[in-house]
């Protein structure tokens, strides 16, 4: 998104050159440098990750309770020649603290539910919530202790087929495993289907300012736009009723 509109004002110069407008050229080429600076140079990428990641980080850590189903949402696919469909660099950082905070619970003798989703969005031909499984189980979580709910393609999804899934009255204390700068906009959708999650988030990412890392300053820029982006369509959405009413959150006592 930050990518696009950086390629705006960089259109927006070239059609200044060519039809000779001065003014709209000095304008359009002052815009680039600030935004080039602001974006790939890392400065405003910083303060995006810092307001989303921030309030993620100063959480405590959750307690578990007798009953817990962690809730670990899938963060994309590939594939591999030769290996098939794998998790990306995103997801396997989710499918790895999933696995961790999975033996955390069971250490405490409490009943510990994963729930793994994601569908296909990408059609790669197998669901993110198959693939991450099958590494889940690879690092000890059992069959008998894995859920998968492999139809959703977006967030909003994530959470309104996750409550579909789960039976409320099973559920226990539900724990959100996602990346930390994705954490608050799906929290805030969970939320909006009546599941009130406690915060586990997997990785967290900051930009470089020197030596200026252009690629990936702007990629994470990119990123943070799209959950700013997220929170907004989201309030949009409610207040042009085109989302589905909203299901209030039960804070349960942890037991």
């Amino acid at each position: 998104m930050v990518s696009i509109g950086l390629g705006l004002v960089l259109l927006l110069c070239l059609v200044s050159v060519a039809l000779g407008w001065r003014r709209l050229l000095s304008i359009g080429f002052a815009s680039l440098i600030v935004l080039a600076v602001l974006f790939p140079g890392g400065i405003a990428t910083r303060l995006m990750l810092s307001a989303l990641q921030d309030p993620v980080a100063r959480r405590d850590a959750p307690p578990w309770c007798d009953r817990n189903t962690l809730i670990l949402l899938g963060g994309g696919s590939l594939v591999v020649p030769r290996d098939g469909v794998e998790p990306s660099v995103f997801g396997l950082a989710r499918i790895e603290t999933a696995a961790r905070a999975y033996r955390a619970c069971k250490e405490t003798e409490a009943v510990c539910t994963l729930l793994v989703a994601g569908g296909d969005p990408a059609a790669r031909g197998r669901s993110e919530a198959e693939v991450y499984g099958e590494h889940l189980a690879a690092l000890g979580v059992p069959p008998a202790d894995l859920l998968l709910e492999t139809r959703s393609r977006n967030t909003f999804e994530n959470a309104r087929l996750t409550r579909e899934t789960l039976d409320e009255s099973d559920m226990g204390q539900p724990y959100l495993i996602t990346s930390a700068t994705h954490m608050r906009r799906a929290d805030l959708y969970f939320r909006h289907f009546g599941i009130g999650a406690q915060w586990l988030p997997a990785n967290y990412v900051e930009s470089i300012f020197w030596p200026p890392n252009l690629g990936l300053n702007l990629a994470l820029a990119d990123a943070a736009a799209h959950e700013y982006l997220g929170l907004i369509r989201y309030r949009v959405y409610n207040a042009l009723d085109w989302n589905p009413p909203p299901i209030p959150v039960v804070e349960a006592p942890c037991r």
